[in-house]
Parts: structure tokens; C-alpha cells; sequence
């Protein structure tokens, strides 16, 4: 069975039109890392560690993940639409998951 963590990114993948791999991958560009922060997120909402959630996407470092994370707030405390949407798909979907 696939892991929540996996399952959340295919979905961001999914949600956003970028292939799994490439949201994996190590590409930084601004589309791709803002996908990458929203999973960060949903996957620390559901208390995955830093290094377990690093792990999974792509071999990440845990302070990597914490600075997703942190940006990830910062992006939905600027009111970004279309973020917070794809933030809070992905918490549905963690929802559905469990």
C-alpha cells in the first residue's frame, strides 16, 4: 500500500498538471515548490515528522521540509487563492485517506 505522504503528492501532481516526478524531483523552480510547500503541510497536519516527510519527497533534508512548511504559511496568510485551495484539497484528501 502506497504511503499517506505518496499518496498526498500524487495528488498535489494531480491537482496541479505537474508530473509526480517532477514534484519529486530537484527542480526548485516557483511552480514546483509551491505544490511541494502545500504537501509539506497537509503531511505535517497529519504530525508526520520533518525528516519522515523530507524522506519521501524526493530525499529532502528536515530543514528543508521546515521551511516549506513555514512558507507554506506564509503563502496562506497572504491570502493566496490558489494555494489555500490546493492546501485545503489536500487536507480533504488526508481526510479521506484516514
Amino acid at each position: 500500500m502506497e504511503h499517506t505522504i505518496t499518496r498526498l503528492a500524487r495528488k498535489a501532481a494531480c491537482l496541479s498538471g505537474l508530473p509526480l516526478e517532477e514534484l519529486l524531483g530537484q527542480r526548485r523552480g516557483k511552480d514546483v515548490a509551491r505544490v511541494r510547500f502545500a504537501v509539506m503541510l497537509a503531511a505535517r497536519d497529519l504530525n508526520y515528522s520533518l525528516p519522515d516527510i523530507g524522506r519521501r519527497l524526493g530525499g529532502r533534508d528536515h530543514t528543508t521540509v521546515l521551511h516549506g512548511v513555514r512558507r507554506a504559511v506564509e503563502l496562506l496568510e497572504g491570502e493566496d487563492v490558489t494555494f489555500a485551495h490546493l492546501v485545503a484539497s489536500l487536507r480533504k484528501a488526508a481526510k479521506d485517506v484516514l
